[in-house]
């Protein structure tokens, strides 16, 4: 039986495996035991989020985990949660449009939750719109759409896409600075099976200004015996955000590789660089692949020719032998997230095993800052930087 991290982290696992015989997941969906709740470990950790130099968002840190002596320690605590998350931030005045789940994270705050200090989530048979809906959930990595159904299947199997609250998402006005935080090669390993083989990076982050003060985390979990709470608290000290990530800047070499420059912010101690291939072309297969570069420091980054047996980008002679449009020259977009906290070593598989692994940094925050999005073509030359996007969540 594969474990509960792979389960809700693996989009592709996801939509293939049920529950029958997991048991400790501290739920009680159809043939699963339920495990200690109490002992079940909640992290929480909030920060500032400086998104382009634009706007300060507020960011959240999260892991829901089994303990030690559990099933499967470090594995994700439950299936099914109902997260609430306040503290002295406001809450915009504009709503936002639920979704199929009563969610909706995705463009604002529920109708209930404008000017408020409290995001909430709905129960498994309730149908009230809150910003986390019946399928938000905090797991072993952050808080996802990826809550089980009575079908035994997650509801979701895609991260949120970032930030949080902002994607009014019309074809005419999309943010050109939004992302999914899917984690690949290779600083993430794909999963062997599944439609999508990468691994959520579990962030969330928010367009909603920050405030100092104490904040609170309660998940609730449906149990055999009703409903059991766990609570976690934090707070920010300082509003001042990380420095303006600068988008790094690529350099190919024309056979399906390169190199990344990045500049790591004062404060940033890891970033993940995230590239995508872009596509038309599909000399390589894999045109909306992404790739995930850990960085530790300021410098350059090679991007091998060749990631897990295939090439990397399209090569220049390929883009120049691309016999018709469907088969177009590729591309590609680069993208840098800073953190002052050790984000990548919580991460799934890094932190197997470990119920509490650090999320904060050494100002007790996690405080994240994101760059703006480069294009560029899959030949050599440099990305295009897309202008800073005002954020509609303020």
């Amino acid at each position: 039986m594969s474990t509960i991290h792979k389960q809700l982290l693996a989009a592709g696992l996801l939509a293939s495996l049920g529950l029958t015989a997991c048991s400790g997941s501290g739920t009680s969906p159809v043939n699963t035991t339920q495990a200690n709740l109490p002992s079940n470990v909640l992290q929480f950790a909030v920060g500032t989020a400086n998104l382009q130099g634009t706007f300060t968002g507020l960011n959240v840190a999260a892991t829901y985990r089994q303990p030690t002596g559990a099933f499967h320690p470090g594995d994700s605590a439950v299936f099914v949660s109902t997260p609430s998350l306040s503290g002295p931030f406001t809450m915009p005045t504009t709503a936002g449009s639920p979704d199929g789940f009563f969610s909706t994270i995705a463009t604002g705050p529920a109708p209930l939750e404008l000017g408020s200090h409290t995001m909430g989530g709905t129960t498994q048979n309730g149908q009230t719109p809150t910003t986390f809906g019946t399928s938000g959930g905090v797991i072993g990595l952050g808080i996802e759409p990826f809550n089980y159904n009575l079908n035994g299947l997650p509801d979701g199997t895609t991260p949120y896409t970032q930030p949080l609250y902002d994607q009014v998402g019309t074809s005419s006005a999309p943010d050109p600075n939004a992302f999914v935080p899917w984690g690949g090669p290779p600083a993430f390993a794909t999963v062997p099976s599944g439609a999508t083989p990468f691994v959520s990076e579990g962030l969330d982050i928010f367009a909603v200004k920050p405030a100092p003060g104490a904040y609170t985390l309660n998940v609730n979990v449906p149990a055999n015996t009703g409903a059991f709470t766990k609570t976690a608290n934090a707070a920010i000290a300082s509003l001042t955000p990380l420095p303006t990530f600068a988008t790094p800047t690529v350099t190919l070499d024309g056979t399906g590789g390169g190199s990344i420059n990045v500049t790591l912010p004062a404060g940033v101690t890891e970033a993940f660089v995230q590239m995508q291939d872009l596509g038309p072309g599909s000399c390589n297969g894999r045109a909306g692949f992404y790739y995930t570069f850990e960085v530790t420091a300021s410098g350059v980054t090679p991007v091998p020719d060749t990631i897990e047996g295939a090439t990397t980008l399209c090569t220049a002679a390929q883009n120049a032998s691309a016999p018709s449009p469907s088969s177009a020259p590729d591309g590609y977009s680069v993208q840098a997230v800073g953190f002052d906290y050790p984000w990548f070593e919580a991460s799934y598989p890094n932190s197997l095993g470990n119920p509490s692994p650090p999320i904060a940094g050494a100002n007790g925050q996690a405080d994240v800052t994101v760059s703006a999005v480069g294009i560029g073509p899959s030949t050599p030359g440099g990305a295009k930087v897309h202008h800073v996007f005002s954020y509609h969540r303020r």
